[in-house]
């Protein structure tokens, strides 16, 4: 993987173009799951989803179940999560929680200036030069 993000140049801040190791403790991992699913105060939870940009975790948590056991035939649900089928993206949201990731600001981007920025500098250079001698009677100085 370190070679293909090399070569794509998609690179981390933490780790470049390395991993960072997830915990394999998979109580602690289902634990930081719900605390992130917790319903907070003001109706919200921690753990957000953008709405289209994840399809195969929105498909995935739908049908995501607990690990059942029978005994004397009853079936009864377990605290463990399933391990078995389609729960690739499930897991790697519980890697992603027991990391507990905090918000970093992207840097800012400086490009060129977009060309209306020029157009009313100038304009603005313009109206100055031909107010030069002019007394404006208004509330605020100037007439606008």
């Amino acid at each position: 993987y370190t070679e293909e993000l090399k070569k794509r140049n998609i690179r981390s801040q933490i780790s470049g173009f390395g991993f960072t190791p997830g915990s394999d403790d998979i109580p602690a991992r289902t634990a930081m799951m719900r605390k992130m699913l917790h319903i907070q105060g003001d109706g919200t939870t921690r753990f957000k989803v953008l709405e289209g940009g994840c399809p195969n975790f929105l498909r995935e948590i739908k049908r995501y179940r607990k690990k059942t056991t029978t005994v004397n035939g009853q079936v009864y649900v377990t605290d463990e999560p399933q391990t078995r089928g389609e729960v690739h993206a499930c897991q790697a949201a519980e890697y992603m929680c027991a990391y507990e990731p905090k918000y970093h600001k992207p840097p800012k981007v400086t490009g060129p200036e977009p060309w209306w920025v020029k157009y009313l500098a100038d304009k603005r250079r313009r109206q100055q030069k031909e107010d030069d001698g002019v007394l404006y009677l208004s509330p605020k100085g100037k007439y606008q």
